[in-house]
């Protein structure tokens, strides 16, 4: 493997890909610290960041930079941020190594989308490249307005 190869990636996790894989994860029900954040403020806000940010799925000095994200969330939502880039989400439709809780609340919330971490090796084997930031959809939108 080069070491572009194994470089980790920003992509949009499509729940609707990947809830057999986190669907067996049940919330816990006393007091989680996840339950009350606004999980679709947080992957809105961050999804943005990222979109704007990114060049092939990488942010260079991403905890310095995420003063602008922080900046617009509430402190519940600034601690949902923060699991999400220290202990980012990495799933695929076959494997979820990290983030199953998260992912169960942000589903029960109706989150459909949610940033998530991947090694470059993963696209085209178990996510797309419309998934990696900016996505292609993204960069269409913006080119129409």
């Amino acid at each position: 493997m080069t070491a572009q190869e194994e470089e980790l990636i920003w992509c949009e996790v499509r729940l609707d890909d990947v809830a057999g894989v986190f669907g067996s994860y049940e919330l816990w029900k006393d007091g989680p610290w996840y339950h009350p954040v606004d999980w679709h403020r947080v992957c809105e806000a961050f999804g943005g960041f990222l979109q704007r940010n990114a060049v092939d799925g990488v942010v260079t000095d991403l905890p310095a930079r995420l003063r602008e994200v922080e900046d617009r969330l509430g402190r519940r939502e600034r601690e949902g941020l923060r699991a999400l880039v220290l202990e980012p989400i990495t799933i695929t439709q076959v494997q979820l190594t990290n983030g199953g809780h998260r992912l169960a609340a942000m589903w029960q919330q109706g989150v459909r989308v949610v940033p998530g971490l991947f090694c470059r090796g993963d696209v085209g084997a178990s996510i797309t490249t419309d998934q990696v930031y900016p996505t292609p959809q993204t960069v269409a939108r913006i080119n129409r307005s």
